[in-house]
């Protein structure tokens, strides 16, 4: 049984290194703002380039808190090393690429668990997720509030504020109710697939849904800074309340990771261009900063993968 079940998630993690590389490929091919972003570089003075370079030093602080809570939620089946841990993000963020809101990263991640985990990290690499999403809702939907009332509504997003709001409530009540209820399955076909899950604890709960929270600052503070860069200035208040928000829509628009750079572009042209006219370089700051945290660790995520035969067994298929 363990046995086909790795097999089957080697030949996942194939298809999902095959399809994102040759998505990434023909995302290259076919982005048609180099031409802006070469425009923008050769304008650009040294003292500017420090807030791109804050930025994309920030990424790998991003993928570590992501990887300490990977290790943190996945100790309840194996103890991962940080830099397995820090593979599995990466991989997870390759493998995740070409499917619907990511739902392929969890191929990727429970990649460096052992064969006989792999099953039984599925449900936890799914909470995993849902506290980073719980995060973007407890700081995107207050700050969002304030973002409305600060443009008197003339943005017709206050049902969609709603509409968070409940999202954010049935979140958190499944987050601390469902280990609960999966230690309630008696069913063996099933209980394997919580085996992991049960065993988190309400302190184990908060502990990763803080690291997420963290982890969706270092993310604003990255945009914050790539908005520098493109000459958007902004105060800290507006970008304190259009930012998250910004990230909240982006959130919990569908789409798939590699079509993203068009939904964080769009969602962050709306938000912020009611504190700034520079529309071209807000647009930039959207697809840059995709460029960055989503495809750079997506490149590095396929290298991991493919590189890592003896784990995956490539060789042996």
């Amino acid at each position: 049984m363990k046995k086909t079940q790795s097999i089957t998630f080697r030949y996942l993690s194939i298809i999902f290194v095959i399809a994102s590389l040759a998505y990434l490929i023909y995302v290259f091919f076919k982005f048609e703002d180099w031409n802006n972003f070469k425009a923008i570089f050769q304008q650009n003075s040294f003292e500017t380039y420090l807030w791109l370079a804050a930025t994309i030093i920030l990424l790998p602080v991003n993928i570590l808190i992501e990887a300490v809570k990977w290790k943190q939620v996945s100790s309840k089946l194996e103890s991962l090393s940080i830099v397995n841990a820090i593979k599995s993000v990466v991989s997870g963020m390759a493998s995740g690429f070409v499917t619907p809101n990511r739902i392929g990263d969890i191929i990727g991640r429970v990649s460096y668990l052992q064969s006989g985990n792999k099953t039984k990290a599925i449900s936890l690499a799914a909470i995993n997720s849902l506290t980073q999403n719980i995060a973007i809702l407890i700081l995107g939907v207050p700050l969002g509030f304030l973002y409305i009332t600060h443009q008197n509504n003339k943005l017709e997003l206050s049902s969609y504020f709603f509409v968070c709001l409940i999202i954010l409530i049935i979140f958190i009540a499944f987050l601390f109710i469902t280990p609960k209820l999966a230690d309630k399955i008696k069913t063996i076909r099933f209980k394997k697939y919580v085996e992991g899950l049960v065993k988190l604890s309400t302190k184990n709960l908060f502990y990763i849904t803080l690291l997420s929270i963290l982890r969706f600052i270092v993310s604003c503070i990255q945009l914050f800074f790539i908005l520098k860069f493109f000459n958007v200035h902004l105060s800290i208040y507006q970008a304190v309340i259009c930012i998250p928000f910004s990230y909240l829509l982006i959130t919990f628009t569908p789409s798939f990771a590699a079509t993203e750079g068009i939904v964080r572009g769009s969602w962050t042209v709306l938000i912020i261009s009611a504190f700034s006219g520079n529309i071209s370089g807000i647009l930039m700051s959207g697809v840059g900063l995709w460029l960055i945290n989503i495809i750079l660790p997506v490149v590095i995520g396929n290298i991991f993968l493919v590189k890592d035969r003896i784990r995956l067994d490539f060789l042996r298929m």
